[in-house]
């Protein structure tokens, strides 16, 4: 039986490295929920840019693809701005 020094030195080396094993997978997992919403950020942004290219590439007019690009300008800075408020 180990002695009572000893055996308090060991629970509280297991404590600790218990603690610090939860502190790791909840470091983990924040740092997986934000590289998911960075990625859904990213498609979104990119569907909305190949969405606005298209537009501009079909539009019959200068003045009209002015205003799709103005439309997109407005669009990603709103979708800037809630993400990064958040």
């Amino acid at each position: 039986m180990p002695d009572p020094p000893v055996s308090h030195a060991l629970k509280t080396t297991n404590d600790t490295l218990n603690a610090a094993t939860r502190s790791f997978e909840g470091a983990t997992r924040v740092s997986r929920d934000i590289a998911n919403q960075i990625a859904d950020y990213s498609k979104r942004s990119l569907e909305q840019g190949s969405n606005t290219m298209e537009k501009q590439l079909t539009a019959k007019s200068p003045d009209k693809a002015f205003e799709v690009q103005t439309e997109y300008a407005k669009a990603a800075y709103e979708s800037y701005i809630s993400h990064a408020t958040v």
